[in-house]
């Protein structure tokens, strides 16, 4: 994931470098690339987040179980962060690396203490430590990217809420599927029901619904 929003985002840095002095077309630019984001990682972390049991059982076996809820927690942790590497690019080609920079002080300040605390409860907590504290981080990123382009916050909701919204019915869907054939599929035809019934629901929420 961070390896597909790295890529896309080198790509548009240069766009934002050049539309810097163009208010709009920088909008235009930064919620464009925004919302592809969405639209291609969001299904891909709740996804993963959904067929963590299944795929765990059957790469890894049994023993091996105890990782799904770290797999879980990570990959929701990321679900508030797949618009950063454009909120990131954009602070960091606009002048406001030093925003940037301040972001990540903070960050490597709070972060040990609060995974210490977190350990408490084993990895499972650390994992969830992580998982509330990085959408925290991110958002404060989103909320100056906005204030950099003069829009509001909610600017960013109208344009990530389509592909939220299906990301959530797919979810629904698949945790659907799995209550009730719990029990009666082996771990291969559990995890390929899983991603039949999100690529299915994802892409009639994407193409028709929306």
């Amino acid at each position: 994931i961070d390896k597909i929003t790295g890529l896309v985002t080198s790509v548009f840095s240069s766009y934002f470098a050049l539309a810097q002095n163009d208010r709009e077309r920088l909008r235009n630019v930064y919620f464009t690339l925004a919302e592809s984001l969405a639209w291609t990682l969001l299904p891909a972390l709740v996804g993963l987040a959904m067929v963590a049991e299944p795929l765990v059982r059957l790469a890894l076996g049994e023993r091996w179980m105890e990782i799904v809820p770290l797999i879980q927690l990570l990959a929701m942790g990321k679900v508030f962060l797949v618009a950063s590497g454009a909120t990131t690019s954009l602070l960091n080609m606009t002048g406001s690396a030093k925003r940037v920079r301040q972001n990540a002080i903070v960050s490597a300040i709070v972060f040990p203490p609060a995974f210490l605390l977190g350990s408490y409860w084993g990895l499972v907590g650390v994992a969830a430590v992580w998982a509330i504290l990085l959408p925290i981080r991110g958002l404060h990123l989103m909320v100056l990217a906005c204030r950099k382009l003069q829009v509001p916050v909610a600017r960013l909701g109208e344009v990530l809420w389509r592909p939220l919204v299906s990301s959530a019915v797919m979810c629904a869907a698949v945790a659907s599927v799995a209550m009730l054939a719990s029990g009666l599929l082996g771990a291969f035809a559990d995890l390929a029901s899983r991603v039949l019934t999100g690529a299915v629901c994802y892409a009639f929420m994407s193409f028709v619904v929306f």
